[in-house]
């Protein structure tokens, strides 16, 4: 059982398809020796199973299925639509990292021409409203990997738009504040801030110039757990006012006396 793990190349791609009344969850690779241990949520329960060889059958029962629960094994699983599509209604339910794993997983399979980008467009749009930073992180990761791609095309401007659509209820469900006990979603708050003021959203921007001018009019500092991602968004919008911006910025560097501080401002 082990030495496939030792002495292959490369990691298993699993392949789960509806097929003939079964679930078939198969092996991409060339060389089919790993014996793979995964988790498997069907029918509201879940149960483990080895992958050994090419294929796995499992009856099909209907409804959700999603194999790699809790990401326990060291695999990319690639579902068929039809079998994505079964997914969604209870995506939203579905474990933090088990929703990332979906997200990972596609991603890498489409980088790698095996799926088309259109299962990835129609995946994202699953996480409008998310607000876990782990999602939030491996989402805008994606983002990143898609603007690349369609920076300085036509497409661009459907990247802004989706980028928005997707981001901006999450903005809205953390808000600018922070809260008691709201765990990782401080990290959340701030990225996503920063994500939509790089991308020129209105709302955002406008919301990270009120604040900024209320600090630099004497009256409330900017939060610190977002300050940074403020801080980046003004940088960039306040083209009217930017020797101003650029006085006040340089007036806190040359203030600051923690490193810290030093390098955030740099980072501006």
């Amino acid at each position: 059982f082990r030495s496939s793990w030792t002495t292959l190349k490369g990691f298993p791609r699993i392949h789960v398809e509806a097929q003939d009344g079964s679930i078939k969850i198969r092996q991409e690779n060339k060389s089919c020796d790993w014996n793979v241990p995964l988790r498997i949520l069907r029918g509201g329960a879940t149960e483990s199973s080895i992958l050994e060889g090419a294929e796995l059958c499992l009856p099909d029962t209907g409804g959700c299925i999603v194999v790699n629960v809790g990401q326990s094994s060291f695999c990319r699983v690639r579902y068929s639509t039809e079998l994505l599509q079964r997914i969604k209604p209870v995506f939203k339910q579905l474990d933090v990292r088990d929703r990332v794993g979906v997200l990972s997983d596609l991603c890498s399979f489409v980088v790698s021409g095996q799926e088309q980008v259109e299962n990835l467009l129609e995946l994202l749009e699953w996480f409008v409203g998310e607000t876990e930073w782990v999602v939030i992180d491996a989402l805008l990761g994606v983002l990143s990997k898609i603007e690349a791609l369609t920076e300085s095309t036509k497409a661009y401007s459907g990247f802004l738009k989706m980028s928005t659509r997707i981001l901006g209820p999450t903005l809205e469900c953390v808000g600018w504040s922070s809260m008691e006990g709201e765990g990782n979603k401080v990290f959340s708050r701030a990225a996503v801030i920063e994500r939509l003021g790089r991308l020129g959203c209105v709302s955002t921007g406008g919301e990270a110039s009120l604040l900024f001018w209320r600090e630099e009019g004497g009256r409330d500092r900017v939060p610190m757990d977002i300050r940074c991602a403020v801080y980046r968004t003004v940088a960039r919008k306040e083209w009217s006012g930017r020797r101003r911006v650029f006085d006040y910025f340089m007036g806190l560097f040359k203030a600051a006396d923690r490193s810290e501080e030093k390098k955030l401002l740099l980072s501006v």
